[in-house]
């Protein structure tokens, strides 16, 4: 039996379980403590497994699809939560993951007008990561109340072998450079490069592409000093778009350890 499956049929046979802990150490261990033992089993059993958070602002329907265009994962652990059809709004949902290096889409439904938001976080082993198989945080606003399936709104996150290279920290004036590593960019209709700045304004770059890279030099010239934010769009030739954001400090010369 594959883990997430073990974990779930632990989950609801959680009483059977005890019960049976009880009788096969002929009531030496106490019901709380048989409890808190399939607890631990679930715990560990839970961390071992490649897992996905999705945290859903809006009324949705969710559904992952895996590279072969399958659906895939279960919802919250539970197979009657098996996606698609599975609404939710303003919670978050775990999503089991078979695999590691795999292109997955997520589709998001909307039932109503307004932002539709989805956050997605990575938890592998226990540990969570914002760099992982999915990973991002993408927003799409509709003006007018859409169909359920008809017109539904499609993201696709890609995977970390999508490696992006910057700088944390630069001086004001300097030039730097921004890349993407895909050197195998089928499917890639455009990359963008853009950047916000401490008044929020956006400065927008597009990517040219060369032996695997798509890179963007960029000249700091007249740049405001402080804090911006480094936005990386992924446009595919279906027209959806991947969107990763990374920090950036744009310092003084003569403050050197900003």
């Amino acid at each position: 039996m594959e883990l997430p499956a073990l974990e779930i049929t632990i989950r609801e046979h959680k009483e059977v379980i005890i019960k049976e802990i009880i009788k096969e150490t002929g009531g030496k261990v106490s019901e709380e403590l048989a409890s808190r033992i399939v607890d631990e089993m679930v715990n560990i059993i839970h961390k071992a497994i490649n897992l996905n958070k999705i945290e859903m602002k809006c009324p949705v329907e969710l559904r992952v699809y895996d590279s072969e265009g399958k659906v895939t994962g279960l919802v919250d652990g539970k197979i009657k939560n098996e996606i698609p059809m599975s609404f939710y709004r303003n919670r978050t949902v775990t999503i089991f993951s078979p695999a590691e290096r795999a292109l997955y889409t997520i589709s998001l439904f909307g039932m109503d007008t307004g932002t539709y938001r989805l956050n997605v976080i990575s938890v592998r082993n226990g540990d969570v990561s914002g760099n992982s198989t999915i990973a991002g945080l993408i927003e799409k606003e509709k003006t007018k109340t859409f169909c359920l399936k008809e017109h539904g709104t499609k993201m696709k996150f890609y995977p970390s072998i999508f490696a992006i290279e910057h700088p944390e920290k630069v001086v004001v004036g300097d030039r730097f450079r921004i890349s993407l590593n895909a050197s195998d960019p089928e499917g890639i209709k455009e990359v963008t490069f853009k950047l916000l700045d401490p008044l929020g304004s956006w400065h927008n770059y597009t990517a040219s592409y060369s032996s695997g890279l798509y890179i963007r030099d960029i000249d700091t010239s007249g740049f405001q000093i402080g804090n911006y934010a480094i936005y990386v769009s992924i446009v595919d030739n279906e027209g959806f778009v991947s969107t990763q954001i990374y920090p950036l400090i744009v310092r003084p010369w003569w403050w050197p350890y900003l």
